[in-house]
């Protein structure tokens, strides 16, 4: 299980489906928060879009990280 950010960073985050969200492009704190940003559809960096989900709600499964609620 990956324990820091540059280790978590690149990873895939993936929705209680298994249907992947997106790749961890990097983790910011907001107000004492952590949050792991991630990019989503777009094409060869072009058109994707960004989202931040709080990283105390991902658990590791299966070489994934899985967002429990979203």
């Amino acid at each position: 299980m990956p324990s820091t950010v540059g280790e978590i960073t690149g990873h895939t985050i993936v929705d209680s489906h298994a249907k992947k969200l997106g790749d961890i492009d990097k983790v910011v704190s907001v107000n004492n928060r952590l949050y792991a940003v991630i990019n989503s559809g777009g094409l060869l960096g072009f058109g994707d879009k960004q989202m931040a989900i709080v990283l105390s709600s991902l658990v590791f499964s299966n070489d994934a990280l899985m967002a429990l609620d979203v």
